[in-house]
């Protein structure tokens, strides 16, 4: 009887030791809440492209002690009547770093020539993230107003953005 007591004692420790070393899902997303942050957003000027004058490239960083994967679920872009939108591709972010994304997408030529040396605009993006193990945990939402200045001379031609966030929420998904 003792052999057996001091079987299911020794089992029990056992699971409870392996589970200690495993944090559970509810620890996970509490986590990374507000971990994933937008830090810049800088503007790529190509003149020679005509589908894809101005890119826009937002850069966002972890700022958790671990690693997350994430997924945009919508990213648009606007400026004065015009907007460009997508989904760029995922990837996994290794802890504390940062991530430029290249969304491969933005205005044309035509709205390049058209937009006002001084304009405004906006980005809206909506991302999923979480542990790559456990799956997306957090769907981070974020509205950022953009003041752009642009310089069109037979010499230059240039974009400077200053922008400010308008309104962000995260929050955990199931």
């Amino acid at each position: 009887m003792f052999s057996f007591a001091l079987g299911i004692w020794i089992l029990n420790g056992v699971i409870w030791i392996s589970r200690q070393k495993r944090p559970s899902k509810q620890r996970i997303a509490f986590d990374y809440s507000y971990s994933l942050t937008l830090t810049d957003i800088f503007p790529s000027l190509y003149l020679t492209d005509q589908d894809s004058t101005l890119e826009l490239r937002p850069r966002f960083k972890n700022a958790s002690n671990r690693a997350f994967m994430y997924k945009f679920e919508r990213l648009e872009f606007r400026i004065e009547d015009r907007f460009a939108r997508g989904e760029p591709k995922g990837a996994i972010l290794a802890a504390n770093t940062s991530l430029t994304v290249i969304p491969g997408f933005g205005f044309n030529r035509a709205a390049w020539d058209s937009f006002k040396d001084r304009t405004g605009g906006s980005v809206e993006f909506t991302i999923v993230y979480g542990h790559p193990e456990y799956g997306f945990s957090r769907r981070a939402t974020k509205t950022v107003h953009l003041d752009l200045f642009t310089t069109k001379t037979d010499q230059v031609q240039a974009v400077n953005i200053n922008w400010t966030i308008q309104k962000e929420d995260d929050e955990e998904i199931s």
